[in-house]
Formats: C-alpha cells, sequence, structure tokens
C-alpha cells in the first residue's frame, strides 16, 4: 500500500450538505438562505424520468440568477450510462459551480470518463457499491476527484443489508 501527502484540506465548512431536486425551482432561494454549508442540486435520483431535461434548464437558470453566497455548490448528475448523463456532465462543463457530483463511481475509469465531458471542474464521487468501496483507493488517488460521499442506502441494497426502514 503506498500513501500519498494531501494538499490542506481548504478553510471552508461542510457541517451539513443539502439536496434539492431540479425539477422544484420553487426551493432554491430557500435552500441558498438555509444554513447548509454545501447545496447539491440534483438531477438524478430526486427527479423524475420525464423531467429531467427541464430540470438540467432549472439548475442552470438558478447557477445564475439566485445569490448563492458562500455555499459550496455541485450538481449531481446522472450516471453516465443512462439516457440524461452525457447531457448533463456537457451541461455541468459549461455552469458556475463547485463540484459535479458523480453517482455510481466504482472505479478511476469512470472519473476519466467523465472528465472527458466536464474537464475542469472538480469531481466528488458518490460510492454506492461494493466494487466502489474495493476501488476507493484507486478513485481517491484520480487528480480530479476532490470528495467522495457514501450512497449507503443504494449499498446496502446491493449487498442485502437491512436498513431502519426494513424492519
Amino acid at each position: 500500500m503506498s500513501f500519498r501527502i494531501q494538499p490542506p484540506a481548504p478553510a471552508r465548512p461542510n457541517r451539513c450538505q443539502l439536496f434539492g431536486p431540479g425539477s422544484r425551482p420553487a426551493i432554491f432561494e430557500k435552500m441558498a438562505t438555509s444554513a447548509a454549508d454545501v447545496i447539491n442540486l440534483d438531477l438524478e435520483d430526486s427527479v423524475a424520468p420525464d423531467d429531467k431535461p427541464e430540470a438540467r434548464k432549472n439548475i442552470i437558470q438558478a447557477i445564475g440568477d439566485v445569490d448563492w453566497g458562500n455555499k459550496h455548490l455541485s450538481v449531481r448528475i446522472n450516471g453516465l450510462d443512462t439516457n440524461w448523463g452525457k447531457d448533463d456532465a456537457r451541461a455541468v462543463a459549461e455552469m458556475d459551480c463547485d463540484a459535479v457530483l458523480m453517482p455510481q463511481v466504482e472505479s478511476a475509469a469512470h472519473v476519466d470518463a467523465l472528465r472527458t465531458l466536464a474537464p475542469q471542474l472538480p469531481v466528488w464521487c458518490m460510492i454506492e457499491t461494493p466494487r466502489g468501496v474495493m476501488n476507493a483507493q484507486e478513485i481517491a488517488d484520480h487528480e480530479a476527484v476532490a470528495g467522495f460521499i457514501m450512497g449507503a442506502n443504494d449499498l446496502a441494497k446491493d449487498i442485502g443489508c437491512a436498513t431502519g426502514g426494513d424492519r
């Protein structure tokens, strides 16, 4: 096992993250004025399939129009293997956000695929599968990766664990 010295963590708090569906632009102002340090505008799980193109447009407009203050702003795209993922990645590459949040990351190759579509943005990887957990070091070593978010519910489902709602 090899170790590498990590740069100092940025001096911005990340105590609370707030996810909001891109299909509900009426809540964006309230999210911006919340006490959350990180706002994740969501194009993935919280948006119905028929609403995804409009949600993308809503997020593009909100990033330009809403005063997000000093909040860290990310956009969670759909997986690149879905009907919407590549369009999401291309759109996010043009947005003025702090990071792109990529779901279901299982290897550094997934990050490479995203970088071909959105080369300049830091990537936060959602680790939601056993393969993602097993390859966490490889993913963390990728130069574009700025952070991890654990997708505990999807991981639990994949390995057959009961969650709080299963009892």
